[in-house]
């Protein structure tokens, strides 16, 4: 079966000046197979020097902010979907340990 990924926006952080300028976005990412869960979530800071299309607070939508949040991502070089795969992953074919612990050869 194949994973789904849902994202979301969890929490908007703005500026306290009134402008409604979001400086930073918590987001979720939940990513399932099967019965298997495996959920990644963070902040992004966003850059607000030189906003160009300023939308005001009133005006944005989930996509919009997704969209900032995943271009930020991108930037960072970090995949939060190919983290959660991996996860399920480890909990679908779990790692053999480095070490285990054996029984004295010398003893019954």
């Amino acid at each position: 079966m194949s994973v789904t990924h849902t994202w979301q926006i969890v929490k908007l952080i703005q500026l306290n000046d009134d402008t409604g300028t979001i400086v930073k976005v918590r987001y979720k990412v939940t990513s399932v197979e099967d019965d298997i869960e495996a959920v990644d979530e963070s902040n992004v800071q966003l850059n607000v020097k030189n906003i160009e299309n300023f939308i005001p607070y009133s005006q944005l939508d989930e996509e919009t902010v997704l969209s900032w949040v995943k271009e930020k991502l991108l930037e960072r070089s970090i995949d939060p979907e190919s983290k959660n795969i991996d996860e399920i992953n480890s909990i679908k074919n779990p790692p053999k340990p480095k070490e285990i612990q054996s029984k004295l050869p010398w003893v019954e």
